[in-house]
């Protein structure tokens, strides 16, 4: 029996959230990676988030939890080492939000699709195309891996009008 425990979510402006994560390289996923991704599900699942990396609750592996809604229930889907192997050349506005930025949401442009390669928890390898929210799940949890936040990536105009609840966040959980 796998021990599932709630996890710790790192807040803004944390320096952890900036850390570039390493990928697993044993083709068997260890028991330890396992219980951790149960953790991180249920970790999600408590704040209402449709996403989570590694990174936001302190742990340096390349791992990811997304969400996809389909017509009949909401999966979520662990991604071991993803990589984004191709992107669409459109982009659309994704609004955004961040459970390790509390509060703060705002317009990111994001490619409209894109295809993942990833393992799963057995370690085998999967490739999917996402398109709409989904796509900007796995693009933000993505950008989580390599130490990007999403105000990294909203346009001037959008951050100025976020620049005061970062402020806040930072007097909060000050570095």
């Amino acid at each position: 029996m796998i021990n599932m425990t709630e996890l710790e979510i790192l807040k803004y402006p944390d320096p952890f959230l900036r850390t570039t994560n390493i990928e697993l390289v044993n083709p068997v996923i260890p028991d330890s990676v396992v219980a951790l991704i149960e953790s991180m599900k249920e970790t999600m699942k408590k704040f209402g988030g449709k996403g989570l990396a590694s990174t936001q609750v302190g742990k340096d592996l390349s791992i990811i939890i997304v969400t996809r809604q389909t017509y009949a229930k909401l999966d979520i889907i662990p991604m071991i080492n993803p990589e984004i192997v191709e992107y669409s050349p459109h982009l659309r506005d994704s609004m955004e939000g961040c459970l390790s930025i509390p509060g703060v949401y705002g317009f990111v442009k994001r490619p409209e699709w894109v295809k993942v390669r990833y393992l799963d928890e057995e370690g085998k390898e999967h490739t999917t195309t996402a398109t709409g929210a989904f796509s900007s799940v796995i693009q933000h949890e993505d950008d989580h891996l390599k130490g990007i936040l999403f105000i990294d990536k909203m346009s001037k105009k959008e951050y100025k009008k976020v620049k005061p609840l970062l402020k806040k966040l930072e007097k909060c959980h000050g570095e």
